[in-house]
Order: C-alpha cells, then sequence, then structure tokens
C-alpha cells in the first residue's frame, strides 16, 4: 500500500489506537467483573466494572493509559488547527485554545473516573464523569465547527463537518439520557426503599441482578428500568466518543512528531555536541 493511501502513516495511528484502547478497557474490566460475580451480565454501568480489586485495578490503569492517549489527540489537534488556521481570524483562533482545555479537562476527568471510584468517594466521581462526558462532548462540538473552516468548499471537509456534527447531536441525546434515566431510577429506587414493592421471578432473572454488598439482590422493577436505561446509553455515549475521535485518523496520518534536544554551548562541562539533535 502506498504512503499516499495509507490512512496510519504520520500519526493516523493515534486516534485509532486511543478508541481501540478505551474499548479495551471497557472490554476487559466487564469480562472480569461478571467472571467474579461482582456486576451483573446485563446492563451494568461502565464505571460498575470496576468498583473492587482487582478489575478496579485493571479498570485504573487501562483508563489513565487511555486518558493519556486521549490527551496526546487532543494536543496534536490543536497544534493541526493551529497551523492550518493561523491566518482566520482571532476568534477562530480562540476557539481553537478553548478546544484544548476542554479536550485536556475531559481528559482529566477519564483519570479522575479511574483513580475515584463510585464506592469509595462517589462525589468526585460523578465529577470527574461529567468532565469526561460533558466537557469531551464540548470539545467534540467545537472541533465540529473547526472542521467546517479548515478545507472550505471541498467534499472532504464537507463530509467530515457533517459527520462531526451528527456525532455530536448524538452524543448530546445520549448523555442527557444517560443522567435524566440515572437520576430517575436513584429516584424511584429511594422512594420504593421505605415500601418496597413484591419481587417477581421470571427466566433468566439472574441477569439482572444488582451487586449489593457482596450478595445478589433482586432489581426493583420500577427502577432497574431506568437504570438499565441509563447504562445502556452510557456505553452509546462512549462508542460514540470513540467514533468521533476515529475521524481524525486522516487528517493526522499528514502530520508527524519531532523531538528536538538542545545543548547550552557556552557550557564547557558538557561533550561537544551537534547544535541540536531531532529525531
Amino acid at each position: 500500500m502506498s504512503a499516499r493511501m495509507n490512512p496510519l502513516r504520520g500519526l493516523g495511528w493515534l486516534p485509532p489506537l486511543t478508541t481501540f484502547w478505551l474499548f479495551t478497557t471497557f472490554v476487559v474490566s466487564y469480562a472480569m467483573g461478571v467472571a467474579v460475580g461482582e456486576v451483573k451480565p446485563l446492563f451494568p454501568y461502565i464505571s460498575d466494572t470496576g468498583t473492587r480489586p482487582p478489575t478496579s485495578c485493571v479498570f485504573g490503569q487501562f483508563l489513565n493509559m487511555a486518558a493519556a492517549l486521549f490527551g496526546v489527540n487532543v494536543f496534536v489537534r490543536y497544534r493541526q488547527v493551529q497551523f492550518q488556521l493561523s491566518h482566520e481570524e482571532k476568534i477562530i483562533r480562540n476557539l481553537n485554545t478553548i478546544g484544548l482545555i476542554f479536550g485536556m479537562m475531559g481528559a482529566l476527568g477519564m483519570s479522575i473516573v479511574a483513580n475515584f471510584q463510585e464506592t469509595a468517594v462517589l462525589w468526585m466521581h460523578l465529577i470527574g464523569a461529567s468532565f469526561a462526558f460533558g466537557l469531551g462532548w464540548a470539545y467534540c462540538v467545537i472541533q465540529s465547527w473547526l472542521s467546517h473552516f479548515m478545507y472550505k468548499g471541498a467534499f472532504h471537509s464537507r463530509a467530515l463537518f457533517l459527520f462531526r456534527m451528527f456525532m455530536t447531536v448524538l452524543m448530546f441525546v445520549l448523555f442527557i439520557v444517560t443522567y435524566v434515566e440515572g437520576i430517575e431510577g436513584e429516584a424511584m429506587s429511594d422512594r420504593s426503599s421505605t415500601n418496597p414493592p413484591p419481587t417477581i421471578d421470571f427466566p433468566f432473572s439472574f441477569l439482572f441482578l444488582n451487586e449489593v454488598g457482596g450478595e445478589k439482590s433482586p432489581v426493583n422493577n420500577q427502577s432497574s428500568k431506568h437504570t438499565d436505561l441509563s447504562a445502556i446509553f452510557e456505553w452509546l455515549l462512549g462508542l460514540s466518543l470513540g467514533l468521533f475521535l476515529v475521524s481524525f485518523t486522516s487528517e493526522f496520518s499528514n502530520m508527524r512528531a519531532e523531538t528536538r534536544v538542545f545543548v547550552d554551548s557556552e557550557d564547557s562541562s558538557l561533550p561537544a555536541l551537534d547544535d541540536n539533535f531531532s529525531s
């Protein structure tokens, strides 16, 4: 395959690698959680799969690495836009800077989710999730708009712009449903705790059991439909964010990273080297 046709040349490998590692984090922690009986096989929240050792250790380590990779993507995108839109109005350049801030805060949110389990410090975990999904969505909105200016009039730009705008609208809907249904499920669970409804056994009901204190308890049917829907939309939200990130592949394939080391020539104690070294 020629270099021109290879989308993974340059830094084109970075977005798909980040998405792959993010999905790997979710799948591996989910499989481990189900295997040891920590979560129900159907419709657990992503964070529920990493609340107790050893699953939480794997979830935290993997998600921290995914957050670091996401941060690198954010910076590379910032530099790309900075270079290509250097001639644009100041407001466009400022929008790129805001995108950098939102993206880095989204990466920080992923790290917070990884390090503050919901069973340990719930309020901090929720802040991290809000950063990761909320500011992550805001970052996607900014990048969608910036892509409109990068290749004005080109079909490639229009296609990317429409795809990214569609994904941002989809993520907004998923984000709202995830939070609204989650809050409603928790509210109904609290209301029914003082007067619990009768439980209903049905085939394969073990798939819908919540884990409470290490023991399985029947799910409250009134609240479980809300929490299950919230969990499903959370998984779809994570998937959508990964797909959005993959859309940078072709653009990153035209970029490369370079490291330069400069030596102070006035310091006689250092060995003689070239003025700079690049790789």
